[in-house]
């Protein structure tokens, strides 16, 4: 027992001198007889080394729907996420370009405008979540924002102007069931309303509005959208005129 207990304060002796400890108190832990004792007294005077800590578990594996609709991520309100295609089209042919554009308050010009059928094309589209509501009903309420252009950079004659801008905001509640049909994982069951305008004044102002309900399934590194939708007459809108496209 006397050897060990000497072994024992020389390894701690010799540790102390590395460490900066206190020789006298480990010399009275030493001399403890009671070995609870003796050993809450090393613990005292030596702390413990920390130990290393585990690593964590992989990260179970990500859907892509899960991935574009921030399922299961905390804190993302306001992140800025992609919505639909963003994209920019250098050369955009229309074969059947609309020279005459008209509604029920804006007649058809007396002459063709002068416009050609290639021209440039980009849209802008993005979402960000406003209300996370997971924990409660395993949805969120979110804000997307969508524009598209065209744009006659092509024809000198008439300035190179964007014949037609197109803004479309819409709100969508998110749900994400994880059910199998078919074959494919259901992730996505998504309630949107959507105002679609050119943003223009009357007799120029084009707009409609819409109410859709959207489906996502997926399968491996497959996706499947689903989306109804339905035109909301009941709301304001521009003499109920739509947004047209050359």
């Amino acid at each position: 027992m006397r050897s060990i207990r000497f072994a024992a304060l020389a390894l701690l002796l010799a540790a102390s001198a590395a460490h900066a400890y206190d020789a006298e108190q480990l010399e009275r832990c030493a001399n403890i007889v009671e070995p609870d004792q003796r050993l809450a007294c090393f613990d005292a005077a030596v702390p413990r080394p920390k130990q290393a800590e585990a690593p964590l578990p992989p990260a179970a594996e990500r859907s892509p729907i899960d991935e574009r609709w921030a399922v299961g991520v905390e804190n993302t309100l306001f992140d800025i996420l992609p919505h639909k295609p963003t994209y920019l089209l250098v050369s955009h042919h229309s074969d059947r370009m609309n020279t005459e554009p008209f509604s029920p308050t804006h007649p058809a010009p007396a002459e063709p405008i002068d416009l050609r059928s290639t021209e440039a094309a980009f849209q802008l589209s993005f979402k960000f979540r406003v209300i996370d509501l997971q924990d409660q009903m395993n949805a969120s309420l979110w804000a997307g924002y969508t524009q598209l252009s065209e744009w006659q950079v092509y024809n000198p004659r008439v300035s190179r102007p964007f014949r037609e801008t197109n803004y479309e905001p819409e709100l969508m509640l998110a749900f994400h069931p994880d059910y199998n049909v078919l074959g494919m994982r259901w992730r996505l069951l998504n309630f949107g309303l959507v105002h679609q305008s050119n943003g223009q004044s009357d007799p120029l102002s084009r707009s409609w509005n819409r109410l859709y309900a959207q489906f996502g399934l997926e399968r491996g590194g497959w996706e499947l959208l689903l989306r109804p939708w339905g035109h909301l007459k009941d709301l304001p809108e521009s003499a109920d005129t739509l947004p047209t496209r050359g």
